[in-house]
């Protein structure tokens, strides 16, 4: 048993040391939007706790762009983890990456398209677009 043990940690051990990182051309974007985007998310926290406003129950991140769950604008339909997702700063990097990916340049018109359930994506989706300056 000792053996197998040794063997597997070696050949782990050899993948890990024999493993390239090949950064993405637009990684230096990614991480710009994603650090845009967490200091947006300062600032609305900041806000929110000048004006008293509790966050969602299902805002576990704690992000606060996850509103109530019926209102003119939002509605039930959205999926509380896929909310979750679509507020975070990985989100952002995420949307530099695809708008890269499908050619997009300065100047570029984007549509998107999102339920009002999505709040933090429409944030997410404008600290992504500045860098293409997209219209």
């Amino acid at each position: 048993m000792a053996v197998v043990f040794w063997l597997l940690l070696s050949a782990v051990a050899l993948i890990v040391r024999s493993g390239t990182v090949c950064p993405r051309p637009e990684y230096p974007q990614m991480v710009a939007a994603a650090e845009r985007f967490e200091a947006a998310v300062a600032a609305l926290r900041e806000r929110r706790a000048e004006l008293g406003l509790p966050l969602d129950g299902e805002d576990r991140l704690g992000v606060g762009l996850i509103g109530a769950e019926l209102t003119p604008i939002t509605t039930t339909l959205g999926h509380a983890p896929a909310k979750r997702t679509a507020q975070t700063s990985d989100m952002a990097a995420l949307c530099v990456r695809l708008l890269s990916e499908a050619g997009i340049g300065p100047g570029d018109r984007v549509g998107a398209c999102m339920s009002g359930s999505f709040p933090g994506q429409r944030e997410v989706l404008s600290r992504a677009r500045l860098f293409f300056r997209c219209v």
